[in-house]
């Protein structure tokens, strides 16, 4: 879990622009169907939607 929290930390220090939208506009659904279906979760103001989306898997699948 903290190599996750520590790379998801670095990923966003390092992002340029908040609002560049390079990436959802050259992955085409007829090219790259897969990540097509992904790239909204993977914009750059997205950081902390996709670290509380990993916490709750991980913490999901702990015993009781």
């Amino acid at each position: 879990m903290a190599d996750a929290v520590g790379g998801l930390v670095q990923e966003e220090q390092a992002a340029p622009d908040r609002f560049d939208d390079r990436l959802s506009r050259v992955v085409d659904a007829g090219t790259h169907p897969v990540p097509h279906r992904v790239v909204a979760h993977m914009r750059q103001d997205a950081f902390e939607d996709r670290f509380t989306f990993g916490l709750e898997v991980v913490l999901a699948r702990l015993p009781e």
